[in-house]
């Protein structure tokens, strides 16, 4: 929500867990991948249940967010049971992300 009540954001809910689906690998939850700019702006979720993206052959990035040559704006968001090797909440890599009132549990 743009309001930034943080009730809201708790009910506006991004959640990756795919166990019901029977879907084994739900990598991160939100990528920037494309040079995104500060323009490009994830507002006002709960987003969880990531467990990153498998990239460069390596262990996986940003269980909620990852970010590669990319500038998006991040604010209002609750960060909530995600997990990677690098960056359980957010992976930036060749990136510069605006953070503002994140919210971790």
């Amino acid at each position: 929500m743009l309001d930034g009540d943080t009730m809201h954001i708790q009910n506006t809910i991004i959640d990756a867990d795919t166990l019901v689906l029977g879907v084994a690998d739900t990598r991160s939850v939100v990528c920037f991948l494309n040079e995104e700019d500060s323009t490009s702006v994830l507002q006002g979720f709960t987003i969880q249940n990531g467990i990153g993206t498998n990239a460069f052959l390596q262990p996986r990035y940003g269980g909620e967010i990852f970010c590669y040559y990319s500038n998006p704006t991040i604010c209002n968001n609750i960060i909530n049971e995600n997990s990677a090797r690098y960056g359980g909440g957010i992976c930036c890599f060749e990136s510069y992300t605006q953070h503002k009132q994140q919210y971790d549990k």
